[in-house]
């Protein structure tokens, strides 16, 4: 059984669009928690978990709500990645989104952000200490599988 959502189970979700590095050591790691900050804040807004009834924000289909190409393309910049790497930062950025999306719809609680940024640390961490743009998307890939593990059902 599902419990109900509560404002104890909710109530860093307000926060979380202010939270842009949540400890990470690496560029990629900080722009995956700016990116699951965005997401959580708008879960929140569009499921009503803050229980503000804020009217619900039309979205162009192809809009890039999580500045997901953005975010690629500087990471891209600061990483010396090739032209194919920032896309392929695109897609695991995107594909990160959708796995952190599950698990914040199958738990829509504050404790999901949670679990997202443990999984980016343990990413992090088994990545070793060079950054560069194959790390990075090493660190993605990783993550999201981590992710992807935590909104499956028990």
């Amino acid at each position: 059984m599902v419990g109900p959502i509560s404002s104890i189970r909710t109530g860093a979700v307000g926060g979380v669009s202010r939270t842009t590095s949540g400890g990470s050591k690496t560029k990629v790691g900080k722009a995956m928690n700016s990116i699951a900050g965005k997401l959580g804040a708008a879960m929140a807004g569009e499921l009503d978990l803050l229980g503000d009834r804020q009217p619900r924000k039309q979205y162009a289909p192809d809009e890039d709500l999580y500045e997901v190409d953005d975010v690629a393309k500087n990471l891209n910049a600061e990483l010396g990645g090739s032209h194919a790497q920032q896309g392929m930062f695109a897609r695991s950025l995107g594909d990160f989104v959708i796995e952190s999306a599950s698990l914040m719809a199958a738990r829509p609680e504050s404790r999901s952000l949670k679990v997202i940024a443990d999984a980016i640390a343990e990413s992090e961490a088994d990545a070793g200490s060079a950054e560069t743009a194959d790390t990075a998307l090493r660190i993605i890939s990783q993550t999201t599988a981590i992710v992807a593990g935590k909104s499956k059902p028990r």
